[in-house]
């Protein structure tokens, strides 16, 4: 037997066996996945805006931080990370409403990005040793533990700062509540839990309740979501395309001008024989630049 039919007849058996072992092993069923609407995907907490309604609150998404100044006193404003928007003097004014009254409810930055809030309130942030944490905590509000699941690993350092309600586990403080003047400023370290698939699960519903209900007097919920800048490509798409179009025509002119051109092969020239006088010639210039001229004449 040739060796390439040999080894056809090899990898053919070696696919039939893995065939047979895939059919054995594996079986096809039907499965529900929940499809988010439109809305859910366009604001992760509407779930969480939604249970704050049901316990009486008054939700709202604010997308332009800079209108939160119109927003009523003595608000619960929500601040996710991301936030690209808040400088120095938007700190300021954050933490002056909290001293007339407002609860801000911060989610802090990543570890390696700069918060401004924080630094603000001179808290630090650090990296814990696991991404995923479960466990149970006193959250002032009610007298049962609350169990809760962590799936950041950022916990906050409070160094001199002095919190009145923490929460913590094994890696350290996942959140802090701080009075601050007449409001108070709550951190925290990951808002996964309040988002729409996380709300649901363990007590982060009622975390949530507890949280809100350290404003007493407060019934307004704002959730400041400044939309996130436009990639690169996208942009570009979206308000250059004729830029590219004519960027790609003239690279491809471009292309074209300086490839090389393919066709038939052309033959070698052949090359022509010298006659004997210039060998001679040569031969001569050579041996008169060396200094042989007595023996050449």
């Amino acid at each position: 037997m040739k060796r390439s039919a040999l080894i056809a007849l090899v990898l053919s058996a070696l696919a039939v066996l893995i065939w047979a072992w895939f059919v054995t092993q594996f079986e096809q069923v039907e499965t529900k996945v929940p499809v988010a609407g439109s809305a859910a995907r366009a604001n992760p907490y509407l779930a969480a805006m939604r249970f704050a309604e049901r316990i009486g609150w008054k939700a709202s998404v604010e997308e332009r931080p800079a209108r939160l100044r119109q927003a009523p006193e003595r608000s619960t404003v929500v601040l996710p990370a991301a936030r690209a928007w808040l400088n120095e003097k938007h700190a300021e004014e954050i933490l002056g409403r909290v001293a007339r009254g407002d609860h801000v409810i911060a989610e802090i930055e990543p570890v390696r990005q700069r918060d401004t809030l924080l630094d603000a309130l001179e808290v630090g942030r650090r990296s814990g040793k696991s991404s995923r944490s479960q466990f149970e905590a006193d959250v002032p509000g009610g007298d049962a533990l609350l169990t809760l699941e962590w799936t950041d690993n950022a916990v906050i350092e409070l160094g001199r700062s002095h919190a009145d309600i923490v929460i913590a586990d094994a890696q350290g403080v996942r959140v802090a509540s701080l009075r601050r003047g007449a409001g108070r400023i709550t951190l925290i370290a990951g808002m996964q839990c309040f988002d729409n698939r996380h709300i649901g699960n363990h007590d982060h519903a009622e975390l949530l309740r507890r949280l809100l209900q350290l404003s007493p007097g407060t019934r307004e919920l704002v959730v400041v979501r400044a939309p996130n800048a436009p990639q690169l490509w996208g942009w570009l798409v979206a308000h250059a395309r004729g830029v590219i179009i004519a960027a790609a025509l003239v690279l491809a002119a471009a292309l074209w001008r300086v490839l090389p051109r393919f066709g038939p092969v052309l033959p070698a020239p052949e090359l022509g024989r010298r006659e004997l006088l210039e060998h001679l010639r040569a031969a001569g210039r050579f041996r008169w630049s060396r200094g042989a001229r007595s023996e050449l004449l």
